[in-house]
């Protein structure tokens, strides 16, 4: 009985020494438990802080990174002014709004875009004094660059109050110039023909000079935009003026895009060049003149589904056979298009890098980004995607030159000038660019050598010459049928609209002054009159 309650006296001891233990160490995990959550808000109150600062450091460098328009257009009103005055004309540009800022890179990227356009805004736009008064205008045109700001993104326009553009003049370049066929040219309706403006090598001048006819400048124009994901607008109002309006990003340090998914990969689209995303039935595609289409608004939207655009591998049975379709549309210089897409994943701010010069050859593919995730997703170029969804061919890259083509331009040019430091000048730089280079002193002596050598490809004369001047010379070429053909360039000291009518009148195909003189035009201009 004793040996019972002595083990019973044991028991009672060690539960309650082993309650007594349990007892305290009940308190030692709600300690930790609550030193744990004392370092977990500290920790978090830490990564807001830090997430607050990094906002203010990217916000102070994107600032850092702004400059006013005001610093690339202090020289816009003297370049106005010059154009003016050698045609004889009344201009007045007004600028407003230049206390905008843009990211020193746009600037940088746009000032040459909006010089092109100032320029044939003088040159093109706005007429003389004589035809103006006789419109019921004042003798003194006005051209109008204008920017604001516009959520993240900065417009840029500029407006002259001339003749408008000549849609007619035009269809009838592209027609010479072998774009489009006559019949073609005909059935393009006014929307349609604005946009031939933008073709490479087309112009409206009746000849080339230092200032327009070189049909280089709006295709440049439009690049440069479109390298800055932005949009080219271009309207107008016969008799009463023509406005270009550039629609360009803020900054280039970050942008917003939309994570779309296809083909099985995740890519962003610009936000400045979406307009909506919509929900489409299968049932409601049709076939229009052989490519798909939704109606929206009532009008005929054009689609294409991305993963075809990119050549990616397709979807699964099951995911194309779902009744409805996702799809993003996208604008882009009066074009609108519908991107079936898999699926929308998210806006995300994206910081884009370009992709090299190894891969600038992808097509519909602007750069690349990293997620906060680690992850890279390729940033798609908006008009690369119209030109791959519409069959064009992707945007020009400018690579070096194949052998086989430097063997082409090793052709003839006969140069006539009286003065010998003016010939050897432009025999240098001929031979330097790889043509092989004839001399005459006269126009006299041009044309003996026309008559009696192996015909050259092109012509360069100097006007005021002995015995036959460049006009006599010009006008002798454009009349004989053996020559009629041959580009004729007058390079001259005479600077006068009286001179570039005359150059006009005999048939020469470009007038370049001495004064202004610049040898990249030149050879510029050369290998357009001799492709």
């Amino acid at each position: 009985m004793c040996w019972h309650r002595s083990n019973k006296f044991h028991l009672v001891h060690d539960l309650a020494a082993l309650l007594e233990f349990f007892g305290q160490n009940q308190d030692h995990p709600r300690q930790f438990n609550t030193q744990l959550n004392t370092i977990y808000r500290q920790f978090a109150n830490d990564i807001m802080r830090l997430s607050l600062n990094i906002n203010e450091l990217q916000e102070e460098i994107k600032r850092m990174r702004m400059l006013p328009l005001a610093t690339i257009t202090a020289t816009f009103g003297r370049m106005v002014r010059d154009i003016a005055r050698e045609q004889n004309k009344q201009i007045n540009l007004v600028i407003l709004g230049d206390e905008t800022e843009l990211d020193k890179r746009v600037l940088e990227q746009i000032k040459d875009p909006l010089i092109h356009l100032l320029r044939n805004a003088a040159d093109h736009g706005i007429e003389g004094p004589d035809r103006r008064l006789q419109a019921g205008k004042p003798a003194t045109g006005e051209i109008v660059l204008e920017a604001r700001q516009q959520g993240t993104n900065v417009v840029i326009t500029i407006c002259d109050d001339g003749n408008g553009l000549d849609l007619d003049k035009l269809r009838q370049a592209a027609v010479r110039k072998g774009l489009l066929t006559q019949a073609e040219a005909d059935q393009l309706d006014d929307a349609e023909a604005k946009l031939l403006m933008f073709s490479s090598g087309l112009s409206t001048s009746q000849i080339i000079t230092n200032i327009s006819g070189r049909g280089v400048g709006m295709d440049i124009v439009r690049k440069n935009v479109e390298d800055l994901h932005g949009m080219l607008d271009v309207s107008f109002v016969k008799g009463q003026g023509t406005t270009f309006s550039m629609t360009l990003p803020l900054t280039l340090a970050s942008s917003h895009g939309l994570l779309v998914r296809a083909g099985g990969q995740l890519f962003a689209l610009p936000l400045t060049n979406i307009e909506r995303m919509v929900q489409v039935e299968r049932k409601e595609i049709k076939n229009l003149i052989g490519k798909s289409a939704i109606t929206d608004n009532g009008k005929p939207l054009a689609i294409a589904w991305l993963e075809d655009v990119l050549q990616l591998p397709s979807t699964t049975i099951e995911e194309k056979e779902t009744d409805r379709l996702t799809v993003v549309i996208i604008n882009f210089a009066d074009k609108r298009l519908g991107l079936v897409v898999s699926s929308l994943e998210g806006e995300q701010e994206i910081v884009m890098k370009n992709l090299g010069s190894q891969l600038v050859k992808v097509g519909g593919i602007a750069g690349a980004t990293v997620l906060g995730s680690g992850q890279v997703v390729l940033v798609l170029h908006t008009a690369d995607i119209f030109k791959l969804a519409t069959g064009a061919t992707v945007r020009s890259v400018k690579t070096a030159v194949p052998t086989e083509k430097a063997a082409d331009a090793a052709k003839t040019i006969l140069v006539v000038d009286d003065s010998i430091t003016t010939r050897t000048l432009e025999k240098n730089i001929l031979e330097t660019a790889g043509y092989q280079v004839r001399l005459a002193t006269d126009g006299e002596e041009a044309f003996n050598i026309l008559l009696t050598e192996t015909l050259p490809n092109l012509i360069i004369s100097d006007v005021e010459m002995p015995r036959l001047d460049g006009f006599g010379l010009g006008l002798r070429v454009k009349q004989d049928k053996r020559f009629s053909n041959l580009p004729f360039i007058l390079v001259t000291s005479l600077d006068s609209p009286t001179s570039k009518a005359r150059g006009i009148e005999i048939g020469a195909d470009a007038y370049i002054v001495k004064s202004s003189f610049d040898q990249g035009d030149l050879l510029q201009t050369i290998e357009q009159l001799i492709l």
